[in-house]
């Protein structure tokens, strides 16, 4: 990613934390924490 948009501000990913699993007790059962969140906005110009 880093190749194809230099310019884009990219973080370097953390290390693995190995004592922090991602799964936390829920009233269903255990389930999987969301860790990270992607999102592609797109912002349209509504002027005639």
């Amino acid at each position: 990613m880093r190749q194809v948009a230099p310019t884009l501000s990219i973080p370097y990913p953390l290390a693995y934390q190995a004592d922090d699993p991602p799964f936390v007790p829920t009233a269903l059962g255990t389930r999987m924490e969301l860790r990270c969140v992607i999102a592609v906005i797109r912002h349209g110009d509504r002027t005639p």
